[in-house]
C-alpha cells in the first residue's frame, strides 16, 4: 500500500512538471509568433501574383501600367509597400 501511495505521488508530480512545461512551450511559441514573423522585404512575380489572385499575363500588364518593379539580374522583384500602395490608389481592375 505505501509503495502504491509512493508511486502516485511521484506520477502526481511528474505529470505537473509536464503540464507545466507544456505551459511554458506554449507561451514561447506565441511569443515568437508574434514578435518573430519576418517580413519579406521582396516580392517575386509570384508571390505577387499569388497574394493578388492574379496571373503572370496580367501582372506584366500591370507593370506596362506603372506598378513599381526592379530588375536585379534576371530577377523582377517588388516592394511589398508599392505594390499595396499601387493597388489602393489606382483603380485596377484584376
Amino acid at each position: 500500500m505505501e509503495i502504491q501511495n509512493i508511486l502516485s505521488q511521484e506520477l502526481d508530480t511528474r505529470l505537473f512538471r509536464i503540464e507545466r512545461n507544456q505551459d511554458e512551450l506554449r507561451e514561447l511559441i506565441l511569443a515568437g509568433s508574434k514578435f518573430n514573423k519576418p517580413q519579406k522585404q521582396r516580392l517575386t512575380r509570384k508571390d505577387v501574383c499569388d497574394q493578388y489572385g492574379i496571373s503572370l499575363p496580367k501582372l506584366h500588364d500591370l507593370m506596362k501600367k506603372g506598378l513599381p518593379f526592379a530588375k536585379i539580374g534576371r530577377k523582377t522583384l517588388f516592394v511589398p509597400s508599392q505594390v499595396e500602395d499601387f493597388f489602393n490608389s489606382k483603380n485596377v481592375r484584376l
